[in-house]
């Protein structure tokens, strides 16, 4: 796989992965100022800015059709599509490298706004253990689910890793293992089996 190829892969997914970028902003870009070298390459080739009003209006739609967590979600998955988006600018075709990311979030954000998938949505769950310390647990599924965990003081991002049964998110020492309303939950040689509240 190519360089270019391997930043698309990444880029045209949800975005997961991919540096944050500020506040998500779903607007066609202003041609009169563009912010950047590629938004400057955009503006100057009129395929690329129509794709990029199109997108506009396809986040307008996906966005009505949206609950609160589903558009927080939605807005969260723009910036990081734009941060990836604006990676094309070093590649050495760029333009290939902007239609392809274009085309790919159109073609998510048509079936959102038709409603055929949703942005996906994290779920919080807070489980008691048997020394009446507590773990909460966000389920963030996506391309890559995971889970982040709250024990205490301690805070960690854990990928879900290959089970023969149940959700299982691991890494550093520190592991959940979700089955039904309860989780093994493991830390510092330590382990519990902590149920939902």
């Amino acid at each position: 796989m190519t360089h270019t190829n391997a930043l698309l892969v990444a880029i045209l997914s949800t975005g997961f992965g991919l540096p944050q970028a500020g506040p998500a902003h779903a607007q066609a870009i202003d041609c009169t100022r563009p912010a950047n070298a590629v938004q400057k390459t955009i503006c100057g080739d009129a395929e690329l800015q129509s794709l990029d009003a199109m997108m506009a209006q396809l986040y307008g739609a996906a966005a009505k059709q949206a609950n609160p967590a589903q558009a927080k979600e939605l807005a969260a998955q723009q910036a990081r599509w734009v941060a990836g988006r604006d990676k094309c600018g070093s590649e050495k075709e760029a333009k290939a490298c902007l239609t392809q990311a274009y085309k790919n979030r159109n073609d998510l954000l048509s079936s959102y706004a038709v409603k055929d998938t949703a942005p996906p949505t994290a779920k919080r769950v807070t489980f008691a253990c048997p020394d009446a310390s507590a773990v909460v647990v966000e389920f963030v599924p996506g391309p890559k689910p995971r889970a982040n965990v709250t024990h205490g003081t301690g805070r960690w991002m854990l990928p879900q890793v290959k089970s023969a049964s149940g959700a299982h998110y691991a890494a550093g020492g520190v592991s959940v293992w979700n089955k039904g309303n309860e989780i093994t939950f493991e830390h510092g040689g330590k382990s519990q089996i902590c149920v939902e509240k």
